[in-house]
């Protein structure tokens, strides 16, 4: 072997790895390498190179195996060995790290002549031959490949001394360069688990945090990224002794001293192994310097990144202080966990009023999480309970403070239907929680918590010792009659404890109680500065009589006092209140007040339901009782539609709002099943909605929308066989009903539409919904009663002639259906509509050109030829072309249009006036990728056809640049029509340099693995290349892995190699049995 080297540059690929792993071990063992090589190297006039190199090899081989077989370890195996090899075998056994005899058989055959050649010999004879040493070198490289040459054989060496149970000298040394490659950091750390490396890695310095390991922010603060050392901490933390315990919470304490004097600060990884280590630790635990640390990392993060570590302290923390029973670490994590934030955030609003500051509260610790604490409930009192309730009294006090609202709003303390709603509240979690401790504190320690929660100035915790109260009245009842002796109650006090706890008790409460009660709830307090003067008095008596009605005395006269009062308050402030026990009561059934008679309105007769209903009129826009009402109707009417048929002349009776209703329910009914009774109700849907009159009545927004449901109605029934065998008199009704609706201009919209609007607008109007159906109901008379000379409805084509000449917004729902049906109308009558294509398609105003052109390319348009050529032959595929060049729903039929084109005739592809050579000519670029999705989706094209395309794609392409960079990121995907060849490879890699990191890529990659045998080395060529250029994470799938085997087994192997290799250098080890498995086989023939 012959070489020439003046610099790395001159080294092979193999020799690159072998000297780069050699210097991760040591910088002298990657030294003495280089310097062989430099022996090696044509250059070199040395004579007694051979003597020079076996120096060197021995060197290499004895350093070698100095760190990686340990003296103990090759004493231990020299041990178990019989016959004559000696400890060099044993040495190479341990140094491999895993079984494999061949390998090591051919690493002694190589090493034990290293001795005899590096030695000189008699001096009179001629120096060695050189070439006995360069044939031993070429095999020795091939065992130093396996040895330290790849990613593969450094998770053996990580493997294989992370097994040990203590570190040598030399692997300690070795330590320093091991770990500065980040995949060896991480296999040696997640690996590591004997306790007995930890105070040599000390002594090491592998726990100091210094600018090798962490990276500097702008303020010189060190930030920790990954710090794997604290994986081994957590490996072993739980089997640690005494002795390595002691050095773990030093250096714990050594990490949480710097991060509170702001010298560095754990990223979330770090923070988290932090955490697993203090939870494993026997004798130290979670402190408030644990806190102040999780503050400092909570208030430098983004929202998301913030609760990583909750499920550790509300689970595992939580778990081992309750197990120990240890009272301090317990109150000082539960403390945290109910903690929370104040985050001030500038808004400006508008310039004139200047920046505006919110106080945003965060919780600490997201509120899901607090449901690990229900069943520890017991458990938690037991140890912490009375301490633990003053601490939370002061974070619910600081809360109320910033946020009163959001535990006001609270709708009650015991657990109740109206506090569903409010389940995954962090404020309700923490209030609850308060509640479930304190109700299994013993009587004493009871009442002094609810004599402290009524002396607070807090009206939750208030609250909180009412609920207290009424669930022990008998032992604690005093503390509340003490209470309102003291305190006045506010006219703002949440009603509902003190409402239950008079409702319960009342009725054992003396006249003299009863008395004190309600005068203390008539002496309510109010803020002037609230409540406007006016409605002062109104309120204050409603408040009176809300608080009046939990009262159920027993005694006479204390009844007779009671209702006298109701009496006097009622008088005084009339009206109702269905739950007066709620401040706010919401429902999920009726939203507002209950209504009187609902119980019975099935059983009522459809005339007696009207009257109902017309007591029952929305009062409003958002007024659910009456929607409610229109649900209920609804339903009735789908249950027993002959009721309704049966009296169908009572429809006309029916308020405006609620004939909506009644509508939807019959388009229902038809819908779902063949509605013999259609017929009724079409009839008097037309007879009723068709008279002048009848826009009189109700509100116009009702009107719309009864006749948008009535437009809806006649759809659904064109749209069902069933319904069509009518005869042309009734279809002629229905076409003169729906047209009456379209022509009134009373409820024609005059705002604009934008184009990106056309679709929705059109199938959400009214006159969008009855032209279709007035569509529709013409195709089905066309089937039966066309003739040559009527081939569309007169009556039809009547209103499209008189109203085709459109001239303002009011008309541009007729511009969008005469759009969106203009295949039909082409197919039915080509003459009629090649003579009135200029009134059709108005060119010259640009208003309803738009309108109807852009609906003749909604993205739901089927295509055909017929349409395509009316197109071309008329010279709209320019304004096709140009027109919706951007436009997303209109672009993709236009290109489906111009593809459906180049299927019919391949030759179009050429025409520079064909629509898809003028779009290919000078197309955007969403019009570019559009061609690339429907290409794809199509699936009619064959693989000539896609690389045509995949071609002219290209070269308009690179020679625009710029903003059809994404073209060409994305135009590899025309692949899955042309699978991947030699030619499409080269096609796809002139794409390389516009990749990224994105599922585009990924998918790229995964049509790369799956090529024809002739083009997988090609393949695996560009599949390198996009991972070294987009730095895409590697994922090894089965197809690449058996695109890899196929590589080797055809005796591709430099790129086989080369795709293990990077694979393996990014983390990815799933190639390592194929990447053995070659190596071997290599060593074995020579290759």
């Amino acid at each position: 072997m012959v070489i020439k080297i003046k610099s790395l540059k001159g080294l092979s690929k193999q020799q690159e790895q072998i000297h780069r792993g050699l210097f991760q071990i040591g910088n002298l063992l990657g030294s003495f390498y280089l310097d062989a090589l430099m022996i090696l190297s044509s250059d070199c006039m040395l004579t007694t190179k051979v003597n020079l190199l076996a120096h060197l090899a021995r060197e290499i081989d004895g350093g070698f195996k100095d760190v990686f077989a340990p003296k103990d370890l090759k004493a231990k195996k020299e041990a178990t060995m019989t016959g004559e090899k000696n400890g060099n075998y044993a040495a190479i056994l341990v140094a491999l790290g895993f079984d494999q005899p061949e390998i090591a058989e051919e690493w002694l055959s190589i090493s034990k002549n290293f001795h005899q050649l590096a030695h000189r010999h008699e001096v009179w004879l001629n120096p060695k031959d050189f070439n006995e040493m360069n044939v031993l070198w070429v095999r020795y490289e091939k065992i130093l490949s396996i040895l330290t040459g790849s990613a593969y054989a450094f998770r053996d060496r990580i493997k294989h001394i992370t097994s040990l149970q203590k570190p040598s000298r030399e692997i300690l040394g070795a330590l320093e360069n091991l770990l500065r490659d980040k995949q060896n950091e991480v296999q040696f750390f997640r690996n590591l688990s004997s306790a007995k490396w930890l105070r040599p890695l000390y002594d090491k310095g592998i726990f100091q945090i210094n600018q090798d390991n962490a990276f500097i922010q702008e303020n010189g603060k060190l930030i920790v990224k990954d710090w794997l050392p604290l994986q081994y901490l957590v490996n072993i933390s739980k089997i640690a002794g005494r002795h390595e315990q002691i050095l773990i919470v030093k250096i714990i304490e050594q990490l949480k001293e710097d991060i509170l004097s702001d010298k560095l600060l754990l990223d979330d990884y770090s923070l988290l192994m932090l955490l697993e280590v203090i939870k494993n630790l026997k004798d130290y635990h979670f402190d408030e310097g644990h806190t102040k640390i999780l503050d400092k990392y909570n208030l430098e993060s983004k929202d998301q990144q913030r609760y990583i570590y909750s499920s550790v302290l509300t689970e595992g923390l939580l778990s081992k202080y309750i197990k120990e029973g240890n009272k301090n670490a317990l109150h000082t994590l539960l403390l945290f966990c109910f903690g929370f934030y104040v985050i001030e955030e500038s808004t400006l609003f508008l310039e004139e009023l200047g920046v505006d500051v919110n106080r945003r509260i965060v919780p600490k610790v997201e509120s899901i999480a607090y449901y690990s604490f229900e069943n520890k409930l017991k458990d938690i009192t037991r140890i912490d309970g009375e301490d633990l309730l003053a601490g939370l009294s002061e974070v619910i006090s600081s809360l109320s403070k910033e946020k009163p609202y959001d535990l006001d709003s609270i709708p009650s303390i015991e657990k109740s239907e109206q506090t569903e709603m409010h389940v995954h509240d962090w404020s309700a979690a923490l209030v609850n929680f308060f509640r479930d401790i304190a109700e299994q504190l013993q009587h004493r320690e009871r009442d002094v918590l609810i004599s402290k929660l009524f002396a607070s100035n807090t009206q939750i915790l208030q609250r909180v010792g009412i609920h207290l109260v009424r669930l022990n009245y008998k032992e604690s009842g005093t503390l509340f009659w003490e209470w309102i002796r003291k305190e006045k109650l506010s006219a703002l006090f949440n009603i509902h404890e003190i409402f239950l706890l008079l409702n319960q008790y009342s009725g054992e409460m003396s006249i003299e109680e009863i008395i004190e009660v309600a005068t203390w709830i008539e002496n309510i307090f109010y803020d002037p500065a609230i409540f406007n003067t006016d409605d002062l008095n109104n309120y204050k008596f409603f408040r009176i009589r809300q608080h009046l009605e939990a009262m159920k005395p027993s005694n006479e006269k204390a009844l007779e006092y009671v209702k006298n009062l109701k009496d006097k308050y009622a008088a005084l402030s009339p009206g109702e209140f269905p739950h007066p026990e709620f401040d706010g009561y919401s429902s999920s059934g009726f939203p507002n007040d209950p209504i009187d008679g609902l119980e019975d309105f099935s059983d009522k007769t459809f005339e007696q339901q009207i009257q109902f209903l017309v007591e029952n009129l929305p009062s409003g826009y958002f007024d659910m009782k009456a929607r409610s009402l229109g649900i209920l109707l609804n339903n009735n009417i789908i249950s027993d539609p002959k009721k309704y048929t049966s009296e169908i002349d009572r429809f006309k009776d029916l308020p405006v709002y609620f004939q909506s209703f009644f509508i939807s329910a019959n388009t229902a009914i038809a819908t779902n099943g063949n509605y013999e009774d259609w017929p009724i109700i079409s009839s008097q849907l037309i007879s009723t909605l068709s008279l002048d009159s009848w826009r009189s009545t109700g509100d116009k927004s009702d009107q719309l929308q009864t006749l948008t449901d009535s437009a809806e109605f006649f759809l659904q029934l064109s749209n069902k066989p069933e319904y069509r065998d009518i005869s042309g008199e009734e279809i002629d009704k229905i076409l003169k009903f729906l047209i009456k609706i379209c022509n009134w201009d009373y409820f024609k919209s005059t705002d604009h539409v934008n184009s990106n609007d056309y679709r929705n607008h059109y199938i959400n109007s009214m006159q969008g919904r009855a032209f279709d159906a007035l569509v529709n109901w013409g195709k089905i008379w066309g089937e039966k009663y066309s003739t040559e000379e009527n081939k569309i409805h007169p009556r039809l084509k009547q209103y499209i002639e008189s109203n085709i000449d459109r001239t303002t917004e009011m008309d541009k729902d007729f511009s969008l259906g005469l759009g969106y049906h203009f295949s039909y109308l082409l197919l039915v009558d080509s003459e009629w509509f090649q003579h009135n294509k200029d009134r059709v398609l108005p060119i010259h105003n640009k208003l309803h050109m738009s309108y109807t052109m852009g609906a003749m390319f909604f993205s739901f348009m089927g295509v055909s030829k017929r349409n395509v050529d009316f197109i071309r032959v008329n010279g709209l595929n320019k304004y096709a072309a140009e027109d919706y060049a951007k436009h997303s729903w209109e672009t993709q039929t236009v290109v489906r249009f111009a593809l459906s084109e180049y299927y019919w005739n391949r030759d179009i592809i050429d025409d520079k006036d064909s629509l898809l050579g003028k779009i290919l000519e000078n197309g955007s670029p969403k019009q570019y990728l559009k061609i690339i999705d429907l290409c794809v989706e199509m699936q009619h094209f064959t693989k000539e056809d896609g690389i045509k395309l995949w071609e002219m794609l290209l070269e308009k392409s690179i020679a625009k640049k710029g903003e059809y960079e994404d073209v060409l990121r994305i135009l590899p995907n025309l692949v899955r029509i042309t699978k991947f060849t030699e030619k499409t490879i080269d096609l796809a890699e002139v794409s390389l340099p516009y990749l990224s990191n994105d599922s585009a890529t990924y998918r790229l990659i995964h049509s790369l693995v799956n090529v024809e045998i002739g083009a997988q080395p090609k393949s695996a060529e560009l599949i390198l290349k996009i991972w070294k250029k987009t730095k895409l994470p590697v994922y090894v799938s089965k197809e690449l892995a058996s695109l890899v085997e196929s590589l080797f087994s055809m005796g591709n192997t430099e790129i086989a190699f080369e795709i293990c290799d990077y694979a393996g250098e990014n983390g990815d080890m799933s190639l390592k049995g194929i990447y053995d498995k070659y190596k071997l086989i290599g060593l074995k023939t020579g290759g």
